[in-house]
């Protein structure tokens, strides 16, 4: 019997030819659909792709309003399919942050850059169900970073609120004591055991879950190391994606390379990680990095950017520690 996964890769159309692949604009409920979905992962550089975007866009990339409220970074992030406060609110509450259908303009794309979407195992399903008919005109964009960095990075985010006097190694400890037990139980570490910290980093189990629900075809994966060298490829490609090529305002060429990425993605430049804590970590890490080039070659539908080799090098950095 085929899995979930290959038995919905089966249903997709076939890839259609490089510029000519058509751009839908989903209307729903009266409002603009959030076509394009920016879903993590979180120390990814997300808040930089987003930023740049729409710098670049000018007038064509719908971000959304904040309604009454709410905070300011729902501009940014609509944190609807994954928290279950917002989503019990309805699709056509989600919708009402962007624009009518009636009154935006043409080529105007909308966009959701909530991060927390690829760690999330509830998400995908959620969006299928609320996009309905229009879930084959979403194209996913998600940022891959080596997870050893990115959980070191992440680690500093979360103990301003959450991790009390936690050192990094203790931290880490706690976490992988959990993933043996789930290995133990032959249960996958995500999402049975977590969905944050070390378990935000299992990319591979992540896009699987989203591909019981769409295609590959669909999906846009980007090197994080590769979008710092090679920004201005990364986003005249996911902007062309998506129908983007006259706008007011449109540079898509725009020649300063990504700047906030650094800060988006730091550590504390007085903070370096054990050597030991590393490479425990980079083990662990390891084969599911494999599993992620693994899906990517079995299914070629995949856009990644910008080249594959540089996912490779990118998710190979968490293995030579």
């Amino acid at each position: 019997a085929s899995s979930p996964v290959a038995a919905q890769q089966a249903t997709c159309p076939p890839v259609p030819p490089p510029g000519r692949r058509p751009y839908r604009k989903a209307c729903l409920n009266g409002f603009m659909a959030p076509t394009l979905q920016i879903l993590g992962c979180m120390k990814c550089g997300t808040t930089s792709l987003h930023k740049e975007l729409t710098t670049r866009a000018g007038a064509a990339l719908d971000t959304g309003r904040v309604l009454a409220g709410e905070f300011w970074f729902t501009k940014k992030e609509k944190h609807f399919f994954d928290r279950n406060e917002t989503y019990s609110k309805g699709m056509h509450w989600y919708l009402r942050h962007y624009q009518p259908c009636t009154s935006s303009r043409p080529g105007i794309v909308a966009v959701d850059a909530t991060q927390a979407y690829s760690k999330m195992s509830r998400v995908p399903s959620r969006m299928r169900k609320s996009f309905a008919d229009q879930a084959s005109a979403i194209h996913f964009v998600m940022v891959l970073r080596d997870p050893t960095p990115r959980l070191f990075s992440n680690y500093f985010h979360r103990k301003k609120c959450c991790l009390g006097n936690s050192t990094f190694e203790e931290w880490v400890d706690q976490q992988m004591l959990a993933a043996e037990v789930c290995v133990a139980q032959q249960r996958h570490p995500w999402p049975t055991c977590g969905e944050e910290g070390l378990f935000a980093g299992l990319y591979a189990a992540q896009l699987e879950q989203y591909l019981r629900y769409f295609c590959a075809s669909q999906f846009v994966l980007v090197a994080f190391h590769g979008l710092i060298a090679d920004t201005s490829l990364v986003m005249s490609h996911i902007l062309q994606r998506v129908g983007i090529t006259r706008a007011k305002g449109l540079n898509v060429q725009k020649p300063k390379e990504i700047t906030m990425i650094k800060k988006n993605g730091k550590t504390p430049s007085d903070k370096s990680m054990a050597v030991r804590t590393e490479q425990r970590i980079n083990a662990f890490y390891r084969p599911h990095n494999q599993a992620v080039l693994n899906l990517v070659n079995k299914y070629p539908a995949f856009t990644v950017l910008p080249s594959p080799r540089s996912l490779e090098v990118e998710l190979d950095l968490g293995s030579n520690g």
